[in-house]
């Protein structure tokens, strides 16, 4: 089989952007438990590694507004780096003071070692 046969069209191989999705880094770009930040027009993000799983939130801490990207990530959560509340990575959901405002959330995919992200919220309550 050549090389060109054995490749997947682009729509099966990539999510489609009519749906949301925006191609934001390499993993390899994203440092192990720390941030990296993005902007895609207005909407800032922040992206995290743990291990081999990437998260996408809104790079703003609900508890003072602060960019939660310069955080450090400890056992699936994100801990900002202002005032050390803590959010999980999977959901957005504050362990600091539950009940209280969650961190935005976006789908990812990993494709490769490009990461995606749909840039619809997956937690439509915070």
């Amino acid at each position: 089989m050549s090389e060109e046969q054995g490749r997947l069209p682009f729509a099966e191989s990539h999510p489609d952007p009519a749906e949301g999705w925006v191609l934001l880094a390499q993993r390899t770009e994203i440092p192990e438990n720390e941030g990296l930040a993005r902007k895609i027009g207005d909407t800032e993000l922040a992206l995290f590694r743990e291990g081999e799983h990437v998260r996408c939130l809104q790079d703003f801490c609900p508890h003072r507004g602060a960019g939660i990207s310069d955080g450090r990530v400890v056992d699936g959560q994100v801990i900002c780096p202002w005032h050390g509340w803590k959010y999980a990575l999977e959901n957005g959901h504050c362990s600091t003071l539950p009940g209280s405002a969650s961190a935005i959330c976006y789908e990812t995919r990993l494709i490769g070692e490009a990461v995606w992200a749909r840039l619809v919220r997956t937690n439509p309550d915070a």
